[in-house]
């Protein structure tokens, strides 16, 4: 019987993080996160999500899915509002 060895990420889960680069670059440089950097006092780190990710995965954790999710509304709101004009383009 052969022991595989544990590899680092696997175990800690980081490579997750490549998982999330619209919410890491929003976290990152948006003024919308600003409060969120400020609260984990995570403002002054040249990359705050990869410290919060690192330091608090229930946060990051917290924090992505509300992003993804108001994203998720924002792109059903858009397709709306281009449907509703394709119907009024199609009327007159």
């Amino acid at each position: 019987m052969s022991i595989t060895p544990e590899i680092w990420c696997e175990r800690d889960g980081h490579k997750h993080f490549e998982c999330f680069v619209d919410f890491n670059d929003w976290l990152d440089d948006s003024d919308e996160a600003d409060l969120i950097r400020e609260n984990y006092g995570i403002n002054n780190f040249s990359s705050p999500s990869k410290v919060l990710f690192v330091a608090d995965k229930t946060a990051y954790n917290t924090h992505v899915p509300s992003r993804i999710l108001t994203s998720m509304k924002l792109l059903v709101y858009v397709i709306e509002i281009q449907y509703s004009r394709s119907i009024l383009d199609q009327n007159h």
